[in-house]
């Protein structure tokens, strides 16, 4: 009848929490984190596809508790019960069987299961104001941290840190009592030899309080050799009382994972350990509640649902920049903004989100020149003639591997670089803007009787001309804005750190694993130039062995062609970076690069990835051929003017693996 009792490590004692001030503050850390963290509900069909829904009434319900209790307030109580005793307790009140119409808390210390053999948990009791209230078992949310000695209850973290925190409290105490005010603790003992006669002992008294009473302070008061003090006492240094605090912070800090509240040495050491808190406990925490809310809250409502908590696991920066901006290709700056959830702006509904990204407004887009549209009645003049477009049916254009020789040898473009373009001549986001108008243009048009081609300006003619034959291939709509959408990916591939792994720059990279290493050399390197050099220096992440590079290849061959890859490439390869020089050519930048020495089994790999290439027929760069391979890191681009006047080399070989 009175249900299972709580074992007492599953109670700990609950003053711990608010008389210890490392304990008090690390359960905050993470109840203000939980209750603050924003929750989402995603409906689950019967594909397998999520929708978030954003108003259910199982939403209402947990951003409205009850009329005494707030949302934040409800995650706040979970957290922090779950953290120090190890359970946590929700109790569902509405009709029977029905989805709740309230949710409450229980309080952990005063509420039990009851044991069943046939259901195995038959229900839970809890005390209100002294009186025992049964509750069924679905009325029951219970939360627990799993407890290895026992099958029903939790084991809470101030369980494991009930000493250290009780030592830190007593600490506390002994602390107090000495400083406090009329509590006056004997430090040792006055020993004088022979008796003192009543006049000396007057003549004492006299001059002790003269020298050390009534707010009076004298450093010393022995002034006869026959009076001697002799130390009883323990002092805090006897103790080691500072020290002895600091471990027991650093132990309760430890066991709930909070130790970026330690004053740290530095701004990094603060950085890991929030890291490691918010990676390894907080966010399993979230998991894990959001898991029980799926499974037995949700359960209330008929359906498949799935409960998450927004990921609180940092990222980084450059990710969260280059997965925005894989997403925005091709699309229009206001059409970005209402599937981020803003509002659009007004006039903006014809500036894409890579020239708004670049610092474009409408106001600047207007002053730029637009291609001309043909009128009604006549026909469009004739484009004019360019050389690197076929000048008869007999001439055709340059296939892929010509547009790499002319490339690299002119050395406007590098396709060693991945995901870096240098080629001053053509502006990339007035390529970007010609493609939305013409997109337009060929939408506006679609299943008219007379096909106007579309005048392009800013594109280049080899582009143009691809374009031109993918759309003649169209047949619907929806395979015109296909179309536009790759070659929106094909010129913006070539702009993205490290995205060459896949269409259109079917570039395979070796990975630097020693990296560091590799940036010591950029750093020497560095030093030897003066301040103010015109050098664009590569950044860490993109430092990287280019393998073989192809200007344009089809996806499914290349994801043939990275499996091959991944097969010869199973194990790191130990190289040398033997020197660090600069490659010519005819850019206004030319590259700074670490000269890497061959061995068989870079050799090895390298070959079989650029057999793979050669096998689906694809073209690739002339100096991807392996007698021509010449394994190298891209340190960084200097100006080709100012390299002439400064000579550029260091020979420092260096071990790496990749």
């Amino acid at each position: 009848v009175y249900g299972e009792p709580p074992p007492p490590p599953a109670t700990a004692e609950p003053s711990l929490y608010y008389q210890s001030p490392p304990v008090f503050t690390a359960v905050s850390a993470y109840a203000n984190l939980a209750a603050s963290t924003p929750l989402r509900l995603y409906q689950v069909k019967p594909d397998g596809e999520r929708e978030e829904v954003k108003s259910h009434d199982a939403l209402d319900r947990l951003q409205d508790p009850n009329d005494f209790l707030t949302r934040f307030e409800l995650f706040f109580h979970l957290a922090a019960d779950w953290n120090i005793g190890g359970n946590a307790f929700w109790f569902m009140a509405g009709p029977a069987r029905g989805a709740p119409t309230e949710i409450w808390r229980c309080n952990p210390r005063t509420t039990r299961l009851i044991r069943s053999r046939d259901e195995y948990i038959a229900g839970y009791v809890t005390e209100i104001d002294g009186e025992l209230v049964p509750l069924g078992r679905n009325e029951v949310i219970h939360f627990r941290l799993p407890h290895m000695l026992d099958d029903f209850y939790g084991a809470g973290k101030l369980t494991v840190a009930a000493m250290a925190a009780q030592t830190g409290r007593a600490m506390d105490q002994w602390n107090y009592r000495m400083f406090k005010q009329d509590h006056a603790i004997p430090a040792g003992i006055v020993a004088m030899e022979g008796n003192m006669s009543p006049a000396d002992f007057d003549r004492f008294k006299a001059e002790w309080k003269k020298n050390h009473g009534n707010g009076g302070r004298r450093t010393a008061f022995l002034n006869n050799a026959k009076v001697q003090f002799h130390s009883v006492g323990l002092n805090q240094t006897d103790v080691d009382f500072l020290k002895g605090k600091t471990y027991q912070r650093e132990v309760i800090y430890r066991v709930f994972g909070t130790e970026h509240l330690l004053d740290p040495n530095n701004a990094d050491t603060s950085k890991m350990f929030e890291r490691r808190f918010l990676e390894g406990h907080a966010w399993p925490f979230l998991v894990y509640v959001g898991e029980v809310l799926t499974d037995q809250y949700m359960a209330y409502w008929p359906g498949k649902w799935a409960v998450e908590f927004d990921d609180i696991r940092p990222r980084e920066r450059s990710l969260d920049l280059e997965e925005q901006r894989e997403k925005a290709k091709g699309l229009f700056f206001n059409e970005w903004r209402r599937e981020a959830g803003l509002e659009p702006k007004p006039g903006w509904d014809d500036v894409l989100y890579v020239q708004a990204a670049a610092g474009m407004t409408p106001a600047m887009l207007e002053q730029q020149e637009k291609p001309p549209e043909p009128g009604p009645a006549t026909e469009p003049p004739a484009p004019e003639p360019d050389d690197d477009e076929p000048d008869s049916d007999a001439t055709q254009p340059e296939d892929a591997q010509e547009r790499a020789e002319r490339q690299e040898n002119a050395g406007s473009e590098y396709g060693d670089d991945v995901g870096e373009r240098h080629n001053k001549a053509v502006d990339w986001t007035a390529v970007h803007r010609e493609l939305g108008q013409w997109e337009r243009f060929a939408l506006k048009r679609w299943g008219s009787d007379v096909a106007r081609p579309f005048r392009a300006a800013a594109t280049p003619p080899a582009v143009a001309h691809i374009i031109q034959a993918l759309l003649d291939n169209c047949d619907s709509e929806e395979a015109v804005k296909a179309t536009f959408e790759r070659m929106h990916e094909i010129i913006d591939g070539e702009l993205a750190a490290k995205g060459s792994f896949g269409t259109p720059s079917g570039t395979v990279v070796f990975y630097l694993r020693d990296v560091e290493t590799v940036l010591s050399i950029q750093q020497n390197v560095m030093r030897q130039l003066p301040s103010g050099a015109p050098v664009r220096w590569t950044p860490i992440e993109q430092l990287h062995i280019t393998a073989v590079y192809s200007p344009l290849v089809d996806k499914s061959a290349f994801r043939d062609i990275y499996q091959v890859a991944a097969r010869n490439f199973a194990t790191p390869i130990s190289v040398t970076a033997s020197r660090v020089t600069t490659f010519d050519g005819d850019g206004d930048a030319i590259p700074i690069v670490a000269l890497v020495d061959q061995n068989d089994e870079l050799r090895r790999v390298q070959t079989s990835v650029y057999a793979a290439f050669v096998t689906h027929g694809v073209a690739v760069s002339e100096y991807s051929v392996p007698d021509d391979w010449q394994p190298h890191i891209t340190l960084g681009y200097i100006d080709r003017a100012y390299a002439q006047s400064r000579q550029v080399a260091v020979d420092m070989p260096i071990a790496i693996e990749c």
